[in-house]
């Protein structure tokens, strides 16, 4: 069969958000989309957002200079999600998934940012994990997968966490 056969047996390229954020339940919605609905020829925007450190102000209205400290919290930040994202791309590519990388910074809601990235991005759909919290935490903490759900204007996989 000819290669455009093949795609066209395997239907369209599928944009597929995978949402990363270094904990197991990732790992657990990563495993799940390749054993469960991957597709030869889906392409996986590996994404990750995460926060900057806060700079310790000492009094109130006070103006401070940032120094090495502050700096080096950055660059720690900033090595530690490109190592997480590296980390899934090698995942991606031991199993002949295509992928590409995406991270930002956010200030707020992390499913704020996940729900940009996937709409910025043009993606089919949105996976990702859950921790599972109760039905307390969860209405007075929120949740990002919550968020998610009923933000996103593209259909959104939760993977649950195992009982």
């Amino acid at each position: 069969m000819s290669d455009e056969g093949q795609q066209a047996a395997a239907g369209p390229t599928r944009r597929v958000l995978l949402a990363i954020d270094g904990s197991e339940f990732t790992r657990k919605a990563f495993d799940w989309y390749t054993e469960n609905i991957f597709r030869e020829g889906d392409v996986v925007l590996l994404a990750h957002a995460f926060q900057m450190p806060v700079p310790a102000v000492f009094a109130f209205g006070a103006s401070v200079a940032l120094g090495d400290g502050y700096q080096q919290q950055v660059q720690a930040a900033q090595d530690k999600a490109i190592a997480l994202l590296r980390e899934y791309a090698a995942l991606c590519e031991s199993k002949k998934i295509s992928c590409q990388k995406v991270i930002e910074t956010i200030q707020d809601s992390p499913g704020e940012v996940i729900c940009e990235i996937a709409k910025e991005k043009e993606v089919d759909m949105i996976v990702m994990g859950s921790r599972g919290q109760g039905v307390f935490r969860r209405t007075f903490l929120g949740s990002v997968s919550d968020y998610v759900i009923h933000h996103s204007h593209m259909p959104v996989t939760v993977v649950p966490p195992k009982k």
